[in-house]
């Protein structure tokens, strides 16, 4: 019986009376259920629960005086069922046999917790109208019940798995995974029509040829599909092709090895694309990337994959762009700068070349740069305050940077990472405002950098790795400069034409782990 109200209105006051129905919402036989469920819970982890409102376990905080739909993870209708159970991340394990008795559950999540390597119960079929289902990163293993094939009302299936390793122990690794052999993915999938989420990260799939994405391509409302380091292999299936509604692909860590597929420049919906690892090669397409809604593309370890970055458009909802340890080759393009949402930018061991655009510091977006190993020449990008914000890891080694180091470079407001090592930068390095630097690392070393090493540099309090090897400094420092550096971890300043002094006797760093100072006059060594 839904709440009766009685509205009273005066000139200048509202009163509402509200008369509740005294009956509890919940059903009896749904209480039951969910305290049995309590009680085998309960009495699994016995020795490490106790009932009380603090327990991270949420079926220690079920009071059986109290309406079962009131309890902290249970949803139910407007007839007391019960039709959501969320469990996640409730340290839950041992028998749960008594949630297949609430037969009107549509939602169920059991993700995060820790089953101990048991296998998933079968009775799942059951639920039969289930239409999310969510067991993924619990500990479960071996086979995964066919009988969750028979849900057809599902739409959203995540079975997930953590990878199994033990001391690289590769029988017992392949012993626990959990898996899907018989039946088949092909065979699993065949009555769930409605699926627009699959989750199957790391569960062994063991599907060779092109069988599982034909076998996917028959879902055709299917948006989300991801299937991280499931033993595929390919080539993807031409008909793979018609899943135009799909958002989101991840296929990254299985043997794919063919060319990336050119129909994928016609997911138009497409928000994330992650490839790598997966053996592809040949050219990939450049339109790929300007895909209207594409946020996330990460193609990265595929050493024979090619291709070029085309100029990108101004709407761009590019966010990470990783193509490292690929064979990509070119410029990088002016137009970079037009990536307003970009946050990190993962270029490093390809084959790109050219200048740096200067529209790279236009990315106020960005957290993340590291074009480092590519052939890169000319200045560094003149980075201000005002132009990239967030950035907080700059990283442009083992390129052909010529020029001097703006000094501004250093007080970039939320730089914590900088590599600069191995190029060709030359010049003397000014002192800056080191109260107004964050960063943690700075590594200069291999370069031609003359002159005086700045004071600025020992006075950068959040500092814990210095490395300035390997360059031409010269003029005498004192140890004692570095002593404020109480994070300081390692201090690199070998082979320069530094003459090196200490004038107090007893130095303290109180974190040091390593210290260089090969090739730098050392005629004593101080005393910490």
């Amino acid at each position: 019986m839904p709440p009766i109200r009685l509205r009273i209105q005066t000139s200048s006051l509202e009163i509402v009376f509200m008369a509740v129905d005294s009956k509890h919402l919940c059903l009896h036989e749904q209480k039951t259920s969910l305290l049995q469920l309590q009680e085998d819970v309960l009495s699994h982890n016995s020795s490490s629960v106790t009932f009380d409102n603090n327990s991270s376990l949420k079926v220690a905080k079920w009071d059986k005086k109290t309406d079962c739909c009131m309890w902290d993870g249970i949803t139910c209708d407007n007839s007391g069922n019960v039709i959501g159970l969320n469990l996640s991340y409730s340290k839950i394990s041992g028998n749960i046999e008594a949630i297949f008795d609430l037969r009107h559950l549509q939602r169920l999540s059991l993700a995060r917790n820790n089953f101990q390597l048991n296998p998933i119960p079968s009775g799942i079929e059951k639920l039969t109208k289930l239409t999310h289902l969510n067991l993924s990163y619990s500990c479960f293993s071996d086979q995964i019940p066919a009988g969750i094939s028979r849900l057809v009302r599902l739409t959203s299936l995540d079975l997930s798995t953590i990878p199994f390793y033990f001391n690289n122990i590769f029988d017992f690794q392949e012993l626990h995974r959990l898996r899907l052999e018989k039946p088949s993915l092909g065979s699993f999938i065949r009555n769930l029509r409605g699926l627009k989420e699959v989750n199957l990260d790391n569960v062994d799939l063991s599907a060779q040829g092109s069988s599982w994405s034909q076998a996917l391509s028959g879902l055709s409302n299917l948006k989300i599909l991801s299937l991280s380091h499931c033993r595929l292999s390919g080539p993807i299936h031409s008909s793979f092709g018609n899943l135009k509604s799909l958002n989101y692909i991840k296929l990254d860590g299985n043997n794919l090895s063919s060319e990336v597929p050119h129909f994928l420049a016609d997911f138009r919906n497409l928000q994330v694309l992650n490839l790598a690892s997966t053996q592809l090669y040949g050219n990939v397409p450049g339109n790929v990337f300007l895909l209207p809604r594409l946020q996330t593309i990460d193609l990265s370890k595929n050493p024979l994959l090619t291709g070029e970055l085309p100029e990108f458009p101004s709407d761009s909802s590019l966010q990470l762009v990783s193509l490292y340890e690929t064979n990509f080759q070119g410029k990088l393009p002016d137009s970079v700068g037009n990536l307003k949402f970009l946050t990190n930018l993962l270029l490093y061991t390809c084959n790109f070349s050219g200048l740096i655009p200067p529209s790279l510091a236009n990315l106020t977006s960005v957290i993340e740069i590291d074009i480092s190993y590519n052939k890169f020449n000319g200045p560094i990008p003149v980075f201000r305050n005002s132009g990239v914000p967030k950035l907080a890891d700059l990283r442009l080694s083992f390129n052909l940077l010529t020029g001097t180091i703006d000094p501004l470079l250093f007080t970039l407001q939320s730089l914590k990472v900088l590599y600069l090592n191995d190029n060709r930068l030359s010049g003397e390095l000014q002192d800056f405002p080191a109260s107004s630097s964050v960063l943690e690392k700075v590594y200069l070393n291999g370069n031609n950098l003359s002159g005086e090493i700045p004071r600025s540099i020992s006075e950068i309090q959040s500092l814990s790795f210095v490395s300035l090897a390997s360059n031409k400094f010269s003029g005498t420092i004192k140890m004692e400069a570095f002593q404020n550096l109480t994070n300081l971890t390692s201090l690199d300043l070998s082979f320069n034409s530094l003459t090196i002094g200490a004038d107090k006797p007893d130095l303290i760093f109180p974190v040091l782990e390593e210290l260089r100072l090969s090739n730098c006059n050392l005629t004593e060594f101080p005393t910490f």
